[in-house]
């Protein structure tokens, strides 16, 4: 079974980050739940893609977790959020992304 559309994927990232902050691995998460194993490489960089997209069009905010808990802005990396999504079966949620709309 393919995995959804470009805009079905950016349409469900968009609806679950303005309900909240959401990390990197979540979005994984629930992005990636059950598609095929051989077709995870290709709907990894689909999410990079849209995510990166939406964070130049300043729809979502990439961010970082403070020691507090809370949260701030920070410097948007593919590369770095690629790796993460590598990672997203035992996330470190201090280090890694997180993405809201405010």
């Amino acid at each position: 079974m393919p995995f959804p559309s470009l805009d079905q994927t950016e349409a469900k990232v968009i609806e679950l980050c303005s309900e909240d902050d959401y990390g990197s691995w979540e979005l994984w998460w629930h992005v990636s739940a059950g598609t095929p194993c051989n077709e995870l490489p290709q709907l990894k960089q689909h999410l990079v893609n849209i995510l990166t997209n939406l964070v130049a069009s300043r729809k979502l905010i990439s961010k970082r977790q403070n020691t507090d808990g809370g949260f701030v802005a920070t410097r948007y990396d593919q590369a770095k959020l690629s790796r993460e999504l590598d990672f997203a079966h035992d996330p470190d949620p201090s280090s890694y992304f997180w993405f809201g709309t405010e």
